[in-house]
């Protein structure tokens, strides 16, 4: 049984340990970015030399549409080869930095772990296998899983159903939008911020260094002890 002490993190709130952290994906624990060398290589096999790699936005919507208006006639037959090619379409999907040792740490103290995302379930999962992070998951759930999508609490409480754990503060949910904090609310659980403290009113945390640092306190450990 967990009997770390609470923390107080805001005047009048004693924090407990978490039972169970609840994660979005895309901008949370993975950050998509464009693979400027695979969009070079592809431009070189098209003979394609009047783009300047380096101004290519590195997310990936902003690139695509400035592809398109470098491209012009020649942009599908550039996103046909690049999709031949790669197996994908420009994102490139990079864990963010130290998710993985605020995961272990988790996993470690056998607090349960789970992913709530608006991107289509099937390719959610692929996603988390592609990068080997599924067995620290109890639950990955994204849409199309449910009948509704966040900012709907219900996704989050299918998937709680499915661990067998009660919605409460000792739930946390971490997104770094305004819909997975008004989400989280709906449900009843704790909403914390990532890397967004543009959000009045909740707890947030720009990195996972920073993160991790407070649940481990919460936990009575240290964050870089998880061996």
């Amino acid at each position: 049984m967990n009997t770390a002490p609470a923390v107080n993190r805001m005047p009048g709130v004693s924090m407990k340990p978490p039972i169970a952290v609840m994660f979005d994906w895309c901008n949370t624990i993975v950050t998509e970015t464009v693979n400027r060398e695979a969009v070079a290589r592809i431009m070189r096999d098209m003979n394609i030399g009047d783009v300047d790699i380096s101004e290519i936005p590195l997310a990936p919507l902003a690139a695509e549409k400035y592809l398109q208006l470098c491209l012009r006639n020649r942009w599908q037959d550039f996103k046909t080869k690049y999709k031949n090619a790669f197996g994908s379409w420009l994102g490139t999907l990079l864990p963010n930095r130290n998710v993985h040792e605020l995961l272990e740490l988790l996993y470690k103290n056998n607090v349960r772990m789970g992913i709530v995302s608006n991107k289509r379930g099937t390719q959610l999962r692929d996603e988390v296998r592609s990068l080997g992070l599924t067995r620290y998951f109890s639950v990955i759930l994204g849409k199309g899983d449910t009948v509704e999508s966040k900012p709907s609490p219900e996704p989050i409480f299918v998937a709680l159903e499915s661990m067998g754990i009660a919605p409460g503060e000792r739930v946390f949910f971490v997104g770094d939008s305004a819909t997975d904090v008004v989400s989280a609310r709906r449900a009843n659980c704790y909403p914390i911020a990532f890397a967004n403290d543009s959000i009045k009113g909740v707890m947030s945390f720009p990195n996972f260094e920073n993160l991790g640092n407070f649940v481990a306190e919460l936990l009575g450990q240290r964050l870089w002890n998880v061996t």
